[in-house]
């Protein structure tokens, strides 16, 4: 079967191209020797120009710490406290906290931003209209480098283009994140503040409630400590019943001895009627322990224990409750940096970037690899355009 002329014309040409070897390569580089040096020494030099006409920036490091006892000697005892709170569900305002935010989420909140483009006209410096703020903020943000160390310290680098003014920033980027940390510790203390007073203020309605609850028991059944009257209740029900056993055995005894009917004997008898009818009005009518009567003693007894409880567990929850409102207070008015600096920043000696030689070199490179390139390509195509003119129709 007969192939396609075409395709017996391209076979022949691609088969006539010689293979790019290493030699072959080397002959085309260093016959166009000229060009690629000519081609590689101007862009060096346009690259030149450009790098040592772009300005130079200077980057600032200054390194914070927080403080070694944040909590004080007061955050100290709310701590101590905490497990005892959870009985009440108060754990939440105790010292730890589950869920929280770190410094560097101050540190690169749009606020601190913000407050540094205002203090040092950046958008000047940066060339652009004050309006876009949204610019002025990624260009800044480009110069702002943040990093949290292994041993526990922050450090915060401003680049700029003026020295002195890239360790100012450095060391006003502490004060500015310090008063936004401050302001935002300060609501969350207003939020506990404001709870803590209104847990206090129900604490104390119910104390009060319940204290005029326990004052209205007292003062109706005479109850008015449970625990000591129940004692002393049952130490005279236990006399007058010893009292009842010792007639009934002396009434059975004189009865024995010298008749039913005789006078002694029915003395006796009334005797022990009548200690049997106080024991019976000791047990069932009210007068005996109190305005109620014995065998009621329990309900009223336990009623009293409840409110007593209630009581109990709310004075403990209040005596809880005011250090930690003493804490929030505190916490409103402090004005205590949150982060401290160990090593302040200095103004810089020598640029940061950009990186001259850097530029330089790498603009000689690429151009060097780029116009191999296009030398072999070029001739390559030249050869095979070439070939194909020569090959017959």
């Amino acid at each position: 079967m007969s192939s396609n002329p075409s395709q017996e014309n391209e076979s022949s040409l691609s088969s006539t191209a010689p293979p790019l070897d290493g030699l072959t390569v080397w002959l085309l580089l260093w016959r166009n020797k000229y060009l690629i040096l000519l081609i590689v020494v101007i862009s060096g030099a346009v690259s030149a120009a450009i790098a040592w006409n772009m300005p130079s920036w200077y980057k600032a490091t200054v390194s914070i710490v927080p403080p070694n006892n944040p909590g004080g000697a007061l955050g100290g005892m709310l701590g101590n406290v905490t497990s005892a709170l959870k009985d009440f569900g108060l754990s939440k305002l105790g010292g730890g906290k589950s869920e929280s935010y770190t410094f560097l989420a101050v540190l690169e909140s749009r606020s601190l931003k913000d407050s540094l483009i205002r203090k040092f006209n950046l958008a000047k410096d940066y060339e652009l209209p004050d309006s876009n703020m949204k610019a002025v903020r990624d260009v800044l943000k480009e110069n702002l480098e943040f990093e949290l160390t292994s041993e526990g310290n922050y450090n915060i680098s401003v680049s700029s283009k003026d020295p002195q003014k890239a360790a100012l920033m450095a060391n006003s980027c502490v004060e500015i994140a310090n008063d936004v940390s401050l302001r935002l510790q300060r609501q969350e203390a207003s939020t506990n503040r404001k709870y803590l007073e209104e847990r206090l203020r129900n604490s104390d309605r119910q104390i009060s409630m319940i204290g005029d609850s326990l004052k209205r028991l007292s003062g109706s059944t005479l109850v008015f400590s449970p625990l000591d009257q129940a004692g002393a209740i049952s130490s005279a029900l236990a006399d007058m019943k010893s009292e009842v056993m010792k007639a009934e055995i002396q009434y059975e005894m004189l009865k024995n001895s010298l008749g039913e009917l005789d006078p002694a004997t029915i003395t006796q008898k009334l005797a022990l009627q009548q200690y049997r009818s106080k024991l019976y009005d000791a047990e069932n009518k009210s007068g005996f322990a109190g305005d109620f009567a014995v065998r009621d003693a329990m309900s009223i007894g336990v009623r009293y224990a409840q409110f007593y409880a209630e009581f109990e567990a709310l004075t403990k929850v209040k005596v809880f409750l005011k250090p930690m409102l003493e804490q929030a207070i505190l916490d409103e008015l402090k004005d205590a940096p949150t982060m401290y600096i160990l090593d302040q920043a200095i103004v810089p000696q020598t640029k940061a970037k950009p990186k001259r030689s850097l530029i330089v070199g790498g603009t000689l490179l690429g151009t060097f690899i780029i116009m191999c390139v296009l030398v072999i390509v070029s001739t390559r195509l030249r050869y095979v355009m070439r070939l194909s003119k020569k090959a017959p129709k």
